[in-house]
């Protein structure tokens, strides 16, 4: 009973797994290795899951049969790998030893056998093999020849290695080691003992790496890089790789000749050369370095780069920044530095340097300094020059052109390169506008005969008609006319302006015949309605002449009235700024001829001091000259901008307003009305955009601000204030004069058409009632606060949307 438990207790500790099955394929019993190598947590968990061996064990269900059918061939203890499924799912390689099991009749009962997980066994020789596939192919690919060497014999080397020691010759197998080199390497050693002595360090764990003398088969010697490496300690293998490095060879004789002559010329180049190391130190100074600094070679070689001492701070920054970049290997471009010679002059130099590996495989800076402390001052003197005719060009709000007479353009403003682009040194005809060259080129033959030309043009750009007002004066050289310098002023908007109210002038004469016509009508059919009423019909004629009278004169005076205000402002402001440019051209013109006369003979006697050049004199002249041109300008295109607002055609739709720009362009409009006495004074808010009609709004705040004027008699006040309110959707605009005001009576009838408190001939009576129309079409409301002596406020109440 005893050696019963002891047995037992043996199948469950042991350390393989051990199990019997039946014949069809179930477990009688198994230990618990066995359960641990199926992954599961008991034998009652290993029954419970796997009722059928060939289909809940095994890989494949087939397999099982294979193996009973193999065991019973040979009656005895049988091994196979084969492949278990775990618990979860995963395969595992196993060696299974398995035979039949026997009762006491001899009879087959079940199935014994033991287990052993060889899973990371097989894993870790597939990887074995993996790898020595792939040296294989790396050893059979490589590049480089390879030759495996068990001392004094090469066993085995790859295509590479034939190729190289063989090349057309046929190779009846691997040479023999002494053969594959001359007797002595260039260092006069006998190579088979060098050899030796190589390998024997490499088999103590020291790879070796070094230049060699071989042979090949044919017998020629060529040069070549050996790498020696330890392969197989325990059989004394080494593998050595081989690179050809004839052509190396051959390189570095013609670089090492390449060299001497280029220490001939780096001593004898006139710049400064130094070559720097990668930590700074520097390597090499030519002699002009040395005299360019005025110390001798001794402080620079093998010192770092700061002993290079005299140069400035802005200087020193700029050099570490150049060599910071070299060392990142990002692009520089040169520099220019300023240091002190040894004798206390301060130089002026342009550094270039670039950076390289030299024969060594170093890492080398190369550094040319050239002298240009006498270019510099000189350039300095020129750009002193140009940099005044450059501002005096870059200061002028117009297009300014100088041009030879070939049409050459020689200079332009900036006002007009940022309109047009830089056309300097293009010829005229490449300009991108279309004009009228027989007209332009008969101007030129005036302007080469020494006059003056002022004249309005126009040209086509991109289908579009632009139109400009020019003058072209002559440009001389020795008293010699070489070109012309042309001013240009775009009117292109004005021009439209203009045409606009032609238009809108033509309008208004169509629409008092067309109403002309229908009262005529209406006329006739009262004539012809009743005999009966021939009194009332006196009476209806009598009203209808009053009517028409009126209607003719309300017709008249009101379009008048729009083109008046208009055009009086317009013609009066402009007409000032036109007077401004035209005198500053003439000034710039005589000033500019006299200092390019003067700039010509300084150049011509160079020995003549620049003191004589009146440069002040000219820049004040000019400052006072371009004031006056900038002066008109600014006046010219302040009023153009403002008549944008007036410019709207009548079915204009909806848009966003400004109403900032709108009151300023009516107060534009306007001033000539009250600058001499009434102050306007603006609190506006910080948005005033709302969304209605710009031409029309344009007019509701023209004639509140005209009324306002109106009302003033003497002097006086004008305050104009806007309020804004997101949340209610709300804008106001309020219209506030101190001038004679209004009573109860006035201000119930403002609106009605025809109703005024103007003298007879002063107003239509119009005005404001048309004023009340637009704002009811923005969906506002208009609101007046008056009394006689106190003046009124207008609060206009808009949408903002």
């Amino acid at each position: 009973m005893n050696e019963f438990k002891n047995i037992e207790q043996l199948f469950e500790n042991a350390p393989i797994g051990i199990f019997e099955t039946t014949i069809d394929g179930k477990f009688v019993d198994l230990n618990t290795e066995f359960v641990r190598i199926l992954g599961y947590e008991s034998k009652q968990d290993v029954f419970q899951h796997i009722k059928r061996l060939e289909y809940d064990l095994y890989e494949f269900p087939g397999l099982r049969n294979e193996i009973l059918e193999s065991i019973a061939q040979k009656n005895k203890l049988s091994v196979f790998e084969v492949r278990f499924k775990q618990k979860n799912g995963n395969l595992i390689d196993v060696r299974m030893s398995i035979r039949h099991h026997y009762n006491e009749q001899m009879k087959q009962t079940n199935n014994i056998g033991i287990i052993e997980d060889i899973t990371e066994k097989v894993r870790t020789e597939a990887k074995r093999k993996e790898q020595e596939k792939k040296y294989k192919t790396l050893f059979e690919n490589s590049t480089d020849a390879i030759l495996i060497i068990k001392h004094p014999d090469i066993i085995e080397w790859n295509t590479k290695a034939h190729d190289l020691f063989c090349g057309n010759i046929e190779c009846n197998g691997i040479p023999d080691f002494n053969t594959l080199h001359p007797e002595k390497q260039p260092d006069n050693q006998n190579s088979l003992k060098k050899a030796t002595r190589l390998i024997e360090k490499t088999l103590n764990g020291e790879p070796q790496f070094f230049e060699w003398e071989l042979k090949k088969v044919s017998g020629e010697t060529f040069f070549a890089e050996i790498t020696l490496s330890l392969l197989d300690s325990e059989k004394k293998l080494t593998q050595a790789i081989v690179r050809d490095i004839t052509e190396r060879k051959k390189a570095e004789q013609k670089l090492s000749e390449s060299e001497h002559k280029y220490r001939k010329i780096v001593e004898t180049a006139p710049d400064g050369i130094i070559t720097v190391s990668k930590a700074g130190i520097m390597l090499d100074v030519n002699n002009s370095f040395c005299a360019l600094t005025g110390y001798p070679k001794e402080k620079y070689l093998n010192n770092h780069y700061d002993v290079f001492t005299g140069l400035t701070e802005e200087s020193k920054k700029s050099s570490y920044a150049l060599f910071n970049s070299l060392l990142n290997n990002e692009p520089v471009k040169p520099i220019e530095i300023q240091w002190t010679h040894q004798k206390g002059e301060l130089k002026t130099g342009e550094v270039r340097a670039i950076a390289f590996y030299d024969q060594n495989r170093d890492f080398v800076m190369q550094v040319n300094l050239r002298d240009i402390t006498l270019q510099k001052r000189a350039m300095q003197t020129i750009v002193k020059r140009e940099s005044l005719l450059n501002s005096i060009f870059n200061s002028i709000p117009l297009e300014l052109w100088v041009l030879d007479k070939n049409k050459n353009i020689l200079a332009q403003s900036g006002f007009s390169k940022n309109k047009w682009g830089d056309y300097i040194g293009k010829n005229a005809t490449e300009f991108p506008a279309i004009v009228d060259k027989e007209r332009y080129d008969e101007i030129l033959k005036q302007v080469n005969k020494g006059e003056v030309v002022e004249f309005v043009g126009e040209f086509s750009l991109e289908n579009k008609r632009k139109y400009f007002k020019s003058v072209l004066a002559p440009y001389y050289e020795n008293a010699e006319i070489k070109g012309h310098i042309a001013f240009s002023l775009d009117i292109t908007e004005l021009k439209q302006m203009q045409k606009e109210l032609e238009s809108h002038k033509h309008n208004l004469e169509a629409l008092v015949e067309q109403r002309t016509e229908e009262i005529q009508a209406l006329n006739e059919q009262l004539t012809d309605s009743n005999e009966k009423l021939e009194f009332q019909r006196d009476e209806l004629k009598n009203a209808l002449s009053k009517l028409q009278s009126t209607q003719n004169q309300f017709i008249h005076t009101e379009k008048m009235a729009s083109i008046g205000i208009l055009t009086a402002g317009i013609a009066h402001e402009i007409n000032n700024p036109v007077n401004f440019i035209h005198s500053g051209i003439m000034g710039l013109e005589i000033m500019l001829s006299d200092l390019m006369t003067e700039l010509k003979d300084v150049i011509k006697t160079k020995k003549q001091s620049t003191n004589n050049l009146n440069i002040n004199r000219y820049s004040e002249k000019t400052t006072e000259l371009v004031k006056a041109i900038k002066t008109g300008v600014n006046r010219i295109t302040n009023i153009v901008n403002g008549l944008r607002t007036f410019s709207r055609m009548d079915n204009e739709e909806k848009s966003p307003v400004d109403i900032e720009e709108t009151i300023n362009s009516s107060l534009i409009i306007l001033q000539n009305k009250f600058k001499y006495n009434v102050e306007i004074s603006k609190k506006l808010a910080e948005n005033n955009t709302v969304n209605g009609f710009p031409g029309k709004m344009g007019q509701v705040i023209l004639n509140i601000i005209m009324n306002a004027i109106q009302a003033i008699t003497d002097t006086g006040n004008i305050e104009i204030r806007t309020r804004r309110n997101d949340q209610k959707n709300e804008f106001k605009i309020i219209v506030q004069d101190d001038g004679i005001g209004m009573d109860k009576t006035t201000q119930e009838k403002l609106f009605d058409p025809f109703f005024t408190t103007k003298k007879p001939g002063e107003g239509t009576g119009i005005g404001m009632s048309i004023v009340h129309t637009i704002i009811e079409d923005h969906n506002g409301k208009i609101h007046i606060d008056s009394e006689p002596g106190k003046g009124s406020v207008f609060t206009i109440v808009l949408p903002i949307e």
